[in-house]
């Protein structure tokens, strides 16, 4: 099977996927609209949505995230997509996919009546540093917003808006500034209102932070050829969705710069540098493939 045809039977045949494109600036929207025109992808709708306006209105929130204020246009989605869109999914996009996203869409099955906020769990140990400046009684990792399931049709019914901006606004008041951004906020918003959360399971959102820890969430991503040089016969846990929230991105990387042997034999669970190094050779394997894969 060529490259081309292991991508394209990835591409689901039985749905329509939908994306809702977040735009801050006219250039991405230029470039974002050529993608999408020249794949051609069968089975796929996509919708821009001009954010200039209210990312204008979010730069009163003192942020050290790399990205400043945009994270938080994730808690204005209620105001930004329309009220006919009932459920969605937001990802980051540094993020790859290992399996159809329909699986972790099928999670909304599993909210109970009051649930309306999907999350995984964060696995970076600096966060628990994080969030005690900002309460009090805070214990633990919390929540890292990389991956969200929103259930907006019960979002709407709360005073969300109203909600999000006055616990932004005593955070700021604690401490001048968010240290995550919006996961600041949103892990505030958790702690106080802990019934409508509904936790992700952890392979949902494997993230290769610089310090993440991988006994977190223990997972391989190995294919049957390593498994079989480990002399193992049965694939461990598997990562579903890796989320590469590292400041230095693949395309920071130089093609020497991740050896070719960069996964220890000698464990079935790779450590966070072997997941960040996996992860570069699997972005690199599908930057290279040929435009025609996609049409």
């Amino acid at each position: 099977m060529n490259d081309c045809q292991t991508v394209m039977n990835n591409v689901s045949t039985t749905y329509t996927t939908v994306f809702h494109f977040l735009i801050t600036s006219i250039s991405s929207n230029s470039q974002l609209l050529n993608l999408m025109n020249t794949w051609k992808l069968h089975n796929m709708e996509y919708h821009f949505y001009n954010c200039s306006n209210y990312l204008a209105n979010l730069q009163w929130i003192s942020s050290k995230h790399p990205a400043g204020a945009k994270p938080f246009l994730k808690l204005m989605l209620t105001e930004i997509l329309p009220t006919n869109i009932n459920k969605v999914i937001v990802l980051d996009n540094d993020i790859l996919l290992n399996i159809d996203i329909i699986e972790l869409w099928n999670h909304f099955e599993n909210f109970n009546q009051i649930q309306s906020i999907g999350i995984g769990l964060e696995q970076n140990p600096h966060f628990q540093d994080v969030m005690p400046k900002l309460e009090s009684n805070w214990e633990g990792y919390g929540y890292n917003n990389g991956v969200l399931l929103f259930d907006l049709s019960k979002i709407r019914l709360t005073l969300w808006n109203e909600l999000w901006i006055v616990i932004t606004r005593n955070a700021l008041d604690t401490q001048g500034y968010l240290t995550t951004g919006e996961q600041d906020i949103l892990n505030l918003i958790l702690f106080e209102f802990k019934y409508i959360l509904y936790e992700i399971p952890c392979e949902w959102n494997i993230q290769l932070s610089e310090g993440s820890d991988e006994q977190r969430c223990p997972v391989s991503w190995l294919t049957y050829t390593e498994l079989k040089k480990r002399n193992y016969s049965t694939i461990f846990k598997q990562p579903k969705l890796i989320h590469i929230n590292h400041l230095i991105k693949p395309n920071d990387i130089l093609l020497n710069e991740i050896p070719i042997e960069y996964i220890d034999y000698l464990d079935i669970i790779l450590k966070q540098y072997e997941l960040y190094g996996k992860f570069v050779s699997v972005y690199r394997q599908y930057t290279q493939l040929h435009e025609s894969c996609f049409q």
